[in-house]
């Protein structure tokens, strides 16, 4: 399952990237496999998701989200 498809409040582990040219960005932000993440928020009409993860939020867009695999 993608990031993308997870509901606000839901907790999830990061797994993997799928091939994507934002690898090197996500690892910037400290999104590495292994990261238990948990969505708070979610804008409309497909704006960005926010995550909490560390004890930091993190902002992605949804198109970013789609490469991010993660299990519940």
């Amino acid at each position: 399952m993608t990031l993308d498809l997870l509901q606000v409040g839901q907790k999830a582990q990061l797994k993997s990237f799928i091939d994507s040219p934002l690898t090197l960005n996500f690892l910037e932000m400290g999104l590495t496999p292994g990261k238990n993440i948990e969505v708070i928020q979610k804008a409309p009409f497909n704006g960005p998701i926010a995550l909490l993860m560390d004890n930091q939020t993190i902002a992605i867009r949804v198109h970013e989200a789609k490469f991010l695999q993660v299990s519940l």
